[in-house]
């Protein structure tokens, strides 16, 4: 009941900052972009938000911080498909 509880406290909170995104656009991290690292590589994903099949709340938590873990596990619901992992090198930072 509790990891319930947190699931649901995590996605409304994530929606609230949403949808302040699309009234200011865009409203994350590192001047108002959504930069986050995955295996030691840094990517910009701002532009993707939107996109993301599970909702860009799935991602805007891990705005500026190390994403590893969330996307090894797809949020902890499995893993990411070659089609998610092709996507997210678009992205990637120099």
């Amino acid at each position: 009941m509790r990891t319930s509880l947190i699931l649901i406290l995590v996605i409304a909170i994530g929606a609230a900052v949403y949808t302040g995104m699309r009234e200011n656009e865009p409203s994350t991290t590192v001047n108002d972009r959504c930069i986050l690292t995955i295996s030691g590589a840094r990517y910009d994903v701002t532009d993707y938000l939107r996109d993301h099949p599970g909702g860009s709340s799935r991602i805007i938590p891990f705005c500026g911080k190390d994403a590893t873990t969330a996307f090894q596990t797809q949020g902890g619901e499995g893993s990411h498909s070659g089609i998610a992992k092709e996507t997210l090198e678009k992205y990637r930072l120099p």
